[in-house]
């Protein structure tokens, strides 16, 4: 007796699930990877924008630290950092055999001249080099005598600066005359801010003779010890020369 065959209705499954998969499954899977990938890439887009927001909120001002500089009445205490600054300048200086001669002409808004020396220290405890710079220009004449020392301690003399320069038009030969007394005693110190004095007409200055007069005595002892006049005037008078030669 044959058995009687079961009647379905509709699309067989198997055949079915082939179609499925060969026109759909594939799809749909990459439908969903941009979905996951646009999540994940939103949390880090989140993550990353509170980390920047914290950042910001969590970052101090930076600190702004202005040094207002008394060069016309120091105090007691810089007064006293300035005598020794200018006690340890030996006014017996000895020298080394290295030296430098240097000259030159900067061009600008009136142009000027200037002439540079530099003699090495020899066995000196505290000072390592010093500089002369004369610099003359249509206005003025400025003279500048400079020391460094060998500070290495927060706090020491690092440099030491005398300057002196003319109220008026001279010609550099007249200024050369003669040592000039210092205006201008300027202290750089290591890793501290730094101390000038100054010459103020309209200030009460009595009280700073006694740096004024020491600045003066090692101005004119280097004056007279790098043989200044005859060296810088001869320089001068060299870049003069060079300067007024016609062009080819």
């Amino acid at each position: 007796m044959r058995a009687a065959k079961q009647k379905t209705t509709g699309v067989p499954v198997a055949p079915a699930r082939r179609f499925f998969r060969r026109h759909f499954s594939h799809s749909i899977y990459n439908l969903a990877v941009p979905i996951k990938r646009r999540r994940i890439l939103a949390v880090c887009l989140v993550l990353l924008v509170c980390a920047g927001v914290n950042c910001v909120l969590g970052q101090e001002k930076p600190k702004v630290q202005l040094n207002v500089m008394n060069v016309c009445t120091p105090n007691v205490a810089e007064q006293a950092q300035l005598a020794v600054a200018l006690e340890q300048i030996t006014l017996q200086p000895s020298f080394g055999p290295d030296f430098e001669v240097a000259r030159g002409r900067t061009a600008g808004e009136g142009g000027s001249d200037w002439v540079r020396l530099r003699r090495e220290f020899r066995r000196d405890p505290v000072l390592n080099n010093v500089q002369y710079l004369l610099t003359e220009s249509e206005h003025r004449v400025q003279q500048k005598i400079v020391f460094h020392t060998k500070a290495s301690r927060q706090g020491e003399a690092l440099q030491v600066s005398l300057e002196s320069e003319t109220a008026e038009a001279v010609a550099a030969a007249q200024a050369l005359s003669s040592p000039p007394p210092p205006t201008r005693i300027r202290l750089e110190r290591f890793g501290g801010p730094s101390l000038v004095l100054a010459r103020c007409p309209q200030a009460e200055q009595s009280v700073y003779e006694p740096l004024f007069r020491a600045a003066g005595e090692r101005f004119a002892g280097y004056f007279a010890a790098l043989d200044v006049k005859r060296l810088v005037t001869a320089e001068l008078e060299s870049l003069h020369r060079t300067a007024a030669a016609p062009r080819k």
